[in-house]
């Protein structure tokens, strides 16, 4: 999901149920859900940040993922200053 992300660089809500092609670690570790945010401000590309469950009830929403893109951007800005600073 992480190079998905990247390769992308957009944010989205991923379901197992609806990926039969998982990865091997989200096999293992049982993630059934999860929101994907690239970390980047300008041109600096920082990576993903995630959030996932193995919960299979898990339901995450638009609502969740905008408010998880809300916090990304906040992060990446974060980073990026604390990089320029050392």
């Amino acid at each position: 999901m992480a190079i998905n992300t990247l390769n992308s660089g957009s944010a989205f809500v991923w379901k197992r149920d609806t990926d039969a092609a998982a990865s091997s670690s989200i096999k293992r570790l049982n993630i059934q859900g999860g929101l994907y945010a690239p970390l980047g401000f300008g041109a600096n590309s920082l990576g993903v940040v995630c959030v996932d469950s193995t919960h299979s009830s898990v339901q995450f929403s638009g609502d969740h993922l905008s408010d998880f893109v809300s916090m990304a951007k906040v992060l990446s800005v974060s980073v990026c200053a604390a990089k320029e600073n050392h």
